[in-house]
């Protein structure tokens, strides 16, 4: 993949988090070998906007079967699409299922790496608001 279709994942990435709040980005071309790395000031899922503290970095890179993996470290999520953009799209899904199902819940009610996901839920998220 070249350069510019890198660029090109970039900017669908950026819009689909937020009109003027792009992304960040540190990588060159993207190979079988290397993977894309984002910061993504924001995540937005269906109606719901979640504003975040920082960024949360996700990791974006090819499979051999053709999927795409898109990856965050921090939430332990690794979901995949056919494209990258429907990698992305699968980690704002997973983000919003992980807020709604562990960072809601009660803590009584989580196993300990679940209560480990909600702390870092509530760290990162700074506000959830509904897109009219």
């Amino acid at each position: 993949m070249s350069a510019a279709a890198a660029t090109l994942d970039y900017e669908y990435l950026a819009a689909s988090t937020a009109a003027g709040e792009p992304s960040s980005v540190y990588c060159g071309p993207l190979s079988q070998a290397s993977k894309l790395h984002y910061e993504l000031p924001l995540v937005k899922y269906g109606n719901a906007i979640f504003r975040l503290n920082g960024p949360v970095e996700i990791s974006l890179y090819p499979e051999r079967d053709g999927l795409w993996i898109c990856e965050s470290e921090l939430l332990s999520s690794l979901v995949h699409g056919d494209t990258p953009q429907d990698a992305v799209l699968a980690f704002f899904e997973d983000f919003a299922v992980l807020w709604d199902q562990i960072a809601k819940a009660p803590d009584d009610t989580l196993a300990p790496d679940a209560l480990n996901i909600k702390r870092i839920l509530h760290s990162l998220v700074r506000a959830v608001e509904q897109e009219r």
